[in-house]
């Protein structure tokens, strides 16, 4: 409630070997919980929804068998990225040897509209984009969230933090290592409004 009580007990929404939550976003009905089972294989990453009392409503849905080793996941109501579907979800997904990016739009009953948008790992939405990183480079990247153009790289830097801010605003936070060596590591957060790709 507004003191921050709680309206009632805790109500179990996934029960399953090692699930562990990974996002959960408000939707029109409800709620949808993204989870992942870390200790039993296959490992699995899906979705199980519940109503607006906290009520389990159906069957978890899958969304891959092949999530990263540490997954991470974005869950946003689709009308906040000027999308038609009710919920997107994006998240990284092992394809090959590598970790990309994909989103897709969920829906009751399935996913639906599903686009790999390349190597990359934690994404996280903004205004009709989304933002992730590529470890590998020590990289901050953006790609449309309709995959209609390549992404593109905005800047070093990695874990970026962002939300839609208005229709063509994505507020973006993220670290920057300001001393690559192992002696004095230091990273420094950098935050401010991206638009139309820049900072």
């Amino acid at each position: 409630d507004r003191t921050a009580k709680p309206k009632s007990d805790a109500i179990p929404v996934v029960i399953a070997p090692g699930a562990r939550a990974l996002d959960a976003s408000a939707t029109p009905a409800g709620y949808a919980v993204a989870w992942w089972n870390w200790s039993s294989t296959p490992h699995q990453l899906a979705v199980s929804f519940a109503d607006k009392e906290g009520r389990p409503v159906g069957k978890p849905l899958p969304v891959t068998r092949a999530p990263s080793p540490d997954p991470t996941v974005d869950l946003a109501p689709g009308a906040l990225l000027g999308r038609k579907s009710q919920t997107v979800l994006g998240w990284d997904e092992t394809i090959g040897d590598a970790e990309h990016i994909v989103i897709g739009d969920l829906g009751r009953d399935r996913l639906e509209g599903r686009t790999d948008l390349g190597a990359g790992e934690t994404p996280r939405f903004g205004a009709g984009i989304v933002v992730f990183e590529r470890p590998s480079e020590t990289s901050i990247w953006l790609a449309p969230l309709d995959g209609s153009s390549p992404a593109v790289r905005l800047s070093d830097g990695h874990v970026p933090a962002a939300a839609p801010r208005g229709p063509r605003t994505t507020a973006l936070c993220y670290l920057r290592d300001t001393d690559p060596s192992e002696t004095a590591h230091v990273d420094e957060l950098i935050c401010g409004n991206l638009a139309d790709g820049k900072m």
